[in-house]
């Protein structure tokens, strides 16, 4: 039979359904090859040693190991780059997930460090793109622009925690204009938001006049509290 990519063609006994539950196990919940294997047997009630796990494991590693790096190598000649990383604990050790992606390619590296030894195995030195981050990472990338997402809510914490400032709040008004123009789904997302963002005001509203009804005759003023309503 003609070889697929991706799957097994040699004398491994197990569909490649085994294998990805197996790595998905391991490698993304961090548990260990016995409780893995643990894991298989109570739900599937296949019976495999902790020999046969490390085997399938690397099978499915080298199999992999080509497109793997195809997709890197185009991850590393992108023309406009989005990174991303998140962490978790796997008993005291802290571990990370990094996501590179663009509009039509993504790469996972799983498990690592946070440091810039992941950002360099990956692209290199020096990035010739157009990196997207937040605000790390920026001297790796010969240009660099501040993830518009981070922007924004720093734009909203600055606004909501000093509201008596007029100049953070036309900065506010300007920047989400500016995603609103810029992104051509955004209308259509706010849209849906509407039902909702009248609900809010109008609860606003009442919560305003009760308050005025309770405050009426006191010779005390009202702690003042805004709330920035966009759209």
């Amino acid at each position: 039979l003609p070889p697929v990519d991706g799957v097994r063609n040699g004398k491994c006994e197990y569909g490649l359904e085994i294998l990805i539950t197996l790595a998905y196990l391991v490698y993304w919940t961090g548990v260990s090859i016995d409780k893995a294997c643990g894991i298989l047997a109570f739900f599937t009630g296949l019976e495999l040693s902790k020999s046969q796990a490390d085997s399938l494991l690397s099978q499915l590693a080298t199999d992999w190991q080509v497109e793997y790096d195809a997709i890197a190598e185009l991850i590393a000649s992108a023309a406009v780059l989005y990174v991303d990383e998140t962490g978790w604990k796997v008993g005291k050790r802290s571990c990370y997930t990094w996501i590179f992606s663009t509009l039509a390619t993504v790469l996972y590296k799983c498990g690592v460090g946070r440091g810039k030894a992941v950002l360099t195995e990956v692209l290199g030195e020096q990035f010739g793109g157009i990196g997207v981050t937040d605000s790390a990472y920026q001297s790796q990338f010969t240009e660099h622009q501040l993830c518009g997402a981070h922007f924004l809510r720093k734009a909203i914490a600055l606004s909501l925690r000093n509201p008596e400032n007029g100049q953070y709040k036309r900065f506010l008004k300007s920047l989400f204009a500016t995603s609103k123009r810029g992104n051509p789904s955004f209308k259509k997302n706010l849209l849906l938001f509407q039902p909702l963002h009248s609900l809010l005001r109008d609860l606003l509203h009442r919560t305003v006049e009760i308050r005025d009804q309770s405050s009426a005759g006191r010779d005390f003023e009202q702690p003042r509290v805004e709330i920035i309503l966009l759209g």
